[in-house]
């Protein structure tokens, strides 16, 4: 190899020095927002996830005769650490029970309709931020839970 050969070859490297430094900052950047986005679906996949146990667990206690406020504290505290939120609001306001809990005890199940359907629902609204750029939006979800009266 000659001199002038090795001249080019050096010159040739440090015209490329910064193309590998730009190079790795745009895909470091998408690799982030891709990180950040599946981080925040995982955590949107957790939170929904806990509020369908809720919404299970406040249908399990109305089959068994429970009460409005017996079922409504069951779903508050099944969603724990999340928060029942919906349009009307947050907490026990949001929690709709089907039929319509009544009678003496204020029970949705009892002993005259055995083996019916009782409905625990509520429209839960999720707010989604997926990456720094992009706008938070949110996204209404129902959950709903039903189950046989005993």
């Amino acid at each position: 190899m000659t001199n002038g050969d090795r001249q080019a070859a050096k010159a040739s490297v440090r015209a490329e020095d910064g193309a590998a430094a730009l190079e790795f900052a745009i895909v470091f950047v998408l690799l982030m927002m891709l990180l950040f986005g599946i981080i925040r679906f995982g955590q949107f996949f957790g939170q929904y996830e806990a509020m369908v146990g809720a919404a299970r667990e406040g249908g399990r206690v109305a089959a068994v005769q429970g009460n409005t406020t017996a079922i409504q504290n069951q779903v508050i505290n099944s969603a724990n650490p999340y928060i029942v939120k919906c349009a009307a609001g947050t907490g026990a306001t949001c929690i709709t029970i089907s039929p319509a809990p009544g009678g003496a005890t204020n029970t949705p199940c009892n002993n005259t309709n055995s083996g019916a359907n009782v409905t625990v629902s509520w429209n839960q609204i999720f707010s989604l931020s997926w990456a720094p750029f992009f706008p938070a939006t949110a996204k209404t979800v129902t959950n709903k839970a039903v189950f046989r009266c005993e």
